[in-house]
């Protein structure tokens, strides 16, 4: 590990896997993890940067890796039923993108595309499994970020809800009877 300044600042370090790695070390979901672990993810990640505009990733897609975000922001994008493009979410530099896909192992659920220019830590699912099976500590830390994030997409879904409550009475319906048929198909 290369020897470090006490007084240098992440935008200081030039090598991005060595600024990645502090950064993860630091102000990441990943944060509280082991120097292992964040080792590990350094071993079988790629450093990539995107322009404005560029899209990440799209719904649909294999989740076959997840980001996490170094610098930037990325928009969380969904299409809506009349084709108008609608963002969940605003993620920020430390935040982990396309970890449900990765997670369960089916489609991307959710398009991401670039706010500004962005830098992010990508990991592919075949080398992440092992890693967090062997550090439950940053499974879990992954888990409690995906949970916040769920819970924060169903507070924004409720508020949108209660705000057009007619069009909800309409729409409850046809959610449920959507969800009974997927879990039904399971």
């Amino acid at each position: 590990m290369p020897a470090t300044n006490s007084n240098e600042t992440l935008s200081d370090v030039t090598d991005p896997r060595e600024r990645a790695r502090r950064f993860l070390k630091s102000e990441s979901t990943f944060s509280l993890c082991s120097d292992d672990f964040i080792a590990a993810i350094m071993e079988h990640s790629v450093v990539i940067r995107l322009a404005a505009g560029e899209t990440i990733f799209r719904a649909g897609e294999p989740g076959d890796s997840l980001m996490i975000v170094l610098k930037g922001s990325v928009d969380v994008v969904n299409t809506s039923g009349c084709g108008r493009d609608v963002v969940l979410a605003t993620m920020h530099a430390g935040s982990v993108v396309g970890e449900i896909a990765v997670l369960d192992g089916h489609a991307r659920t959710a398009s991401v595309v670039a706010r500004e220019p962005v830098e992010v830590v990508a990991i592919y699912r075949h080398d992440l499994m092992p890693i967090l099976a062997d550090n439950t500590d940053a499974l879990l830390a992954l888990l409690e970020a995906t949970c916040r994030r769920l819970r924060a997409t169903n507070e924004l879904m409720q508020g949108r809800l209660l705000r057009h409550g007619h069009a909800a009475q309409q729409i409850l319906p046809t959610f449920d009877a959507d969800n009974s048929k997927r879990a039904a198909a399971r």
